[in-house]
């Protein structure tokens, strides 16, 4: 048998033995997934909130409203925290343990989001 068919035949029996896997750059076989399987489904656990200010500590229902502040930049809002800090906040701000977003500080209250939920917090609750 002349050597450059010996060649070729080995060549195409390394090939034939190795379908079916895809070869990384370290020589690391991966096995090809088929295409008319169905592709399986990864679940993600939901991500936790980070915390980037003080008020997302704690939860929303936990914080009293004590004021109201009008300016020619918008609304301000005086927050008292469960340990007893003052905050103030504006429109756009994270507050809750919850990923809740002040959506808009009306005159007599609050406006938070969570999604499709609202939740309102009163001027004066105590």
């Amino acid at each position: 048998m002349p050597k450059g068919k010996f060649i070729t035949i080995v060549l195409i029996l390394f090939v034939v033995s190795q379908a079916g896997y895809a070869w990384e750059k370290k020589f690391k076989r991966i096995p090809l997934r088929n295409p008319f399987s169905p592709p399986k489904i990864i679940t993600r656990k939901p991500q936790k909130t980070v915390i980037t200010n003080p008020l997302q500590k704690y939860d929303v229902k936990a914080f009293v409203l004590k004021g109201i502040i009008n300016t020619e930049r918008g609304n301000l809002a005086l927050i008292v925290a469960p340990d007893k800090s003052v905050y103030i906040v504006r429109e756009g701000m994270f507050m809750g343990n919850k990923g809740e977003i002040i959506k808009k500080i009306a005159s007599d209250r609050i406006i938070l989001s969570r999604g499709n939920k609202e939740i309102v917090i009163s001027l004066g609750k105590e």
